[in-house]
């Protein structure tokens, strides 16, 4: 089935957000319902306890929201959750006539654009076809649960109808599960976790490869790379904080640090206790924002942080910045064990209101004024790349590749498979590449905007398994590709796929209409996979003084589709 948007499944997600439950699940599952907008798709978010600040963020980011009145987690909840999904699979409006929704409530979202080109714009990954049921000709649907409450028996009550179910995780909530899939996304989850599972074929998406970033983060991206002195530190414990833990960290701070410091605090929408922030007195400058919309900007303001150990930990080791670790929930210890004990990426505060919390002081006051002394920076700044949102939506795919955007941590094994003796010889230039020479053609491709690279990863271990490199001549009006695939992926028809979907990737997102591919007459497995792909023999050149075989695949022949912002700093 061609994809298109026409034909393209919705996404429910499952999550409440307020008070003790906080606001991490639904703020992460924008993240993974971004990533399925950027296919095409429709994301509707079922709550039942849900901030309208929050609400509206959601309705803004082209998403439906739909309330329920149900108990979180109880067999209500199934079949009021059952009620919308079923109800939007028969109408193009979600129903709001089932007694299990809240009385008066209508969906919010409707015409918000959802599916239109303005929300829903090409990923920086390919697009393919959507999952079918099997004996079936309409897409699969998908129910994301994110939440501690959604156990067993709901998870058997939601497969019962049929749908297909990824449930989150973070540290074992449910003894045994009966889903599809399960995303843990915190560190060494795949090393610690064994998950007993009634579906024999479930898939596994467990670690930091996995994490959800929002696109706010991955268009923002700003690395600092160096740690120095803090002076401006962000403060952020939560979207509810009950219990306070903001007004505890700032005497810690007032007590360990007499340098006088800037302090932001982020205080989320459901926050009680502004105004007890706002009037709190110390010798640090101190500026409370809630619900603020820009992170980004706040995370590149700052020289440091101090954040709680749920998932904001990810945001902040992917921009680059010291932090240290609030414990304000026991959900969190595996994230605090991982980042501070396993590998000292960050310095551990202890839990909010304990006696270790209040002696931390020394260890506070050295951090702040060398961070680098306390933490590991390669540690912290080589844990997070920011495509695990685009992972999960390719393992719900079923696709086969996944294309990333290349960094400098890709620099040893694109040299190892340039220097293979197969690749060496369908070069045009055979000799051996020494390793700096490598380092420095590579830097400098990343920082090319005429060059387009990606890492290919398969779709079901996502290792790397190929390289793909588009480098752009203005003048000349076309691009060149260049391809390599790793020497034990080779013969598995990951080649043609590389080709194929990269062509039409690098089609969608610049504005070139021809793409050229230069091949040695010799190598025949070559040119038969880039005539599979559509492209097709123009003529010989000459290249490096010796004879190549241009081939050349037209972009005008293929749909065309608006780039995204991220992907036109490309063309």
């Amino acid at each position: 089935m061609k994809y298109s948007k026409k034909n393209a499944c919705s996404l429910f997600v499952r999550a409440d957000a307020g008070g003790f439950t906080g606001t991490g699940h639904v703020m992460r599952m924008l993240a993974l319902a971004q990533a399925y907008q950027r296919r095409g798709g429709k994301v509707t978010f079922i709550c039942a306890q849900l901030p309208d600040t929050l609400e509206e963020r959601l309705v803004q980011e082209g998403c439906e929201v739909i309330r329920i009145a149900a108990k979180s987690g109880s067999q209500e909840d199934a079949r009021a959750t059952l009620a919308v999904v079923q109800g939007a699979g028969s109408s193009s409006q979600p129903s709001t006539s089932s007694a299990s929704l809240r009385e008066g409530t209508r969906p919010r979202g409707q015409g918000a654009g959802v599916g239109s080109e303005e929300q829903n714009p090409p990923s920086s990954i390919h697009h393919s076809p959507l999952p079918l049921d099997k004996d079936s000709t309409t897409p699969n649907t998908w129910l994301v649960v994110d939440g501690y409450h959604f156990g067993f028996d709901y998870q058997k009550a939601i497969k019962a109808s049929g749908l297909s179910l990824l449930c989150t995780d973070d540290f074992g909530y449910s003894e045994r599960w009966c889903c599809d899939a399960i995303l843990n996304q915190n560190l060494d989850a795949e090393k610690s976790f064994i998950y007993d599972n009634e579906i024999a074929d479930s898939q596994a998406l467990l670690g930091a490869s996995f994490c959800l970033f929002r696109e706010e983060f991955l268009e923002e991206k700003e690395i600092s790379s160096e740690w120095g002195a803090i002076h401006r530190l962000l403060i952020t414990l939560g979207g509810s904080d009950p219990e306070n833990a903001t007004e505890a960290t700032l005497r810690l701070l007032t007590q360990a640090c007499e340098r006088p410091l800037e302090i932001r605090v982020l205080a989320g929408a459901d926050n009680p206790h502004i105004e007890s922030l706002r009037t709190f007195t110390s010798q640090h400058s101190i500026e409370v924002i809630q619900n603020a919309r820009n992170m980004p900007e706040q995370y590149a303001w700052a020289d440091g942080i101090i954040s709680a150990g749920g998932s904001t930990c990810w945001e902040w080791l992917y921009l680059g910045l010291p932090g240290a670790i609030v414990t304000i929930a026991d959900n969190q210890l595996p994230i605090v064990h991982a980042l501070t004990e396993e590998r000292k990426a960050a310095l551990p505060l202890g839990w909010f209101n304990s006696d270790e919390f209040k002696d931390k002081n020394t260890q506070l006051s050295a951090w702040a004024d060398d961070p680098g002394s306390v933490c590991c920076r390669d540690q912290a700044q080589s844990l997070i790349d920011g495509n695990g949102a685009d992972r999960v939506i390719t393992s719900l795919l079923l696709d086969r590749l996944f294309f990333r955007r290349a960094c400098i941590a890709d620099v040893n094994k694109t040299w190892e498979w340039a220097n293979d003796s197969l690749s060496r010889k369908m070069s045009f230039t055979q000799n051996e590449i020494e390793f700096q020479e490598h380092l420095t053609w590579w830097t400098k491709q990343l920082a090319n905007c005429c060059s387009w690279i990606r890492i290919i990863e398969d779709g079901d271990h996502f290792e790397p398994c190929g390289i793909v490199r588009f480098e752009l001549f203005k003048t000349e009006g076309y691009a060149v590709i260049s391809i390599n695939i790793d020497p034990n992926a080779r013969g598995k028809g990951y080649g043609l796929s590389a080709i194929s979907e990269g062509t039409k990737l690098y089609g969608l997102c610049s504005s070139v209409s021809k793409i050229h591919a230069y091949i040695r007459p010799k190598n025949l497995a070559s040119l038969k996979a880039f005539e599979k792909a559509g492209y097709h023999i123009a003529g010989t050149e000459q290249i490096k003084s010796q004879d190549a075989i241009c081939m050349i695949f037209d972009c005008l022949d293929t749909p065309q589709t608006p780039v995204t912002s991220e992907e036109k700093r490309y063309e």
